[in-house]
């Protein structure tokens, strides 16, 4: 009870038509930017190595959509997805009041590879890197349980992460998108302690009503779009996958694995 967990999928109510399976299997590029720390580790991140038990692990990887072979640097055309994803969760935080608590530098950005587009299933998710009231541990039938902790080369560690499937989310519509990105950050927790926005009653992630939680993020799509924000931060998400590939041709993301809640005795 009280420990983190994944808020549910989020629905919109409109679907993009389905873009298909992927034609090739992901390249895997490593990601220095990202380091996963142990659950007794210090405040400072743990030695980054870019050997090959360290990519077994997955710390975190870069993945390229388009092709089959391994390669060792990124390619010189590429279109980074979660980076404009980013941007996006950056604006929205700046132009409205009720995400100034918000600080994107704690919030890591990343996809989640979905196997087709189909439009039913998870768009996102939050995934919460501290426990209730922003706690570090938790007992769990009296034993001690903490989260994975995931810092940048500068040592800035994550609160939260933000998931986002693909290609999946990359077919709906640009509103849709909005919704969901706004739906997610809304999970976070006005403290902004690592812990979700809890809500009174049994639903604490979204409340007694889940209309009223989408009509909240609805409202809130529509005050920020009100606020003019620059429409080369929001213009990418207009197109889908097969869009975005025509375009730039290879489509990139960060994806950060999924943290994993252990033991601190296994420290």
């Amino acid at each position: 009870p009280g420990g983190p967990r994944r808020t549910a999928a989020y629905r919109p109510s409109r679907h993009a038509t389905g873009f298909g399976k992927f034609q090739q299997p992901p390249v895997y590029l490593l990601n220095p930017g990202i380091v996963v720390c142990g659950p007794g580790a210090s405040d400072a991140p743990a030695k980054r190595t870019t050997d090959e038990k360290w990519f077994r692990q997955g710390a975190c990887i870069e993945a390229f959509f388009n092709g089959s072979n391994m390669i060792s640097n990124r390619m010189k055309q590429s279109f980074d997805y979660t980076a404009v994803i980013a941007r996006v969760c950056e604006d929205i935080c700046f132009r409205l009041p009720e995400f100034r608590h918000i600080d994107m530098r704690y919030v890591g950005v990343s996809f989640s590879q979905t196997k087709h587009s189909d439009p039913h299933g998870v768009f996102a998710s939050t995934y919460p890197l501290r426990f209730q009231d922003g706690a570090q541990t938790t007992l769990r039938r009296g034993r001690p349980w903490t989260i994975q902790r995931f810092f940048k080369r500068d040592g800035t560690e994550y609160l939260y992460i933000l998931y986002f499937y693909v290609p999946r989310f990359m077919e709906l519509s640009l509103t849709d998108k909005l919704e969901t990105i706004i739906h997610e950050l809304y999970h976070i927790n006005p403290l902004f302690n690592g812990d979700l926005r809890r809500f009174k009653g049994r639903c604490f992630a979204h409340g007694s009503s889940q209309k009223k939680y989408d009509a909240t993020v609805r409202a809130l799509t529509q005050r920020w779009l009100a606020r003019d924000p620059a429409p080369e931060i929001w213009d990418p998400l207009r197109y889908n996958f097969a869009q975005i590939q025509s375009i730039y041709g290879n489509i990139t993301g960060t994806r950060i694995p999924t943290p994993k809640i252990v033991p601190v005795r296994d420290c």
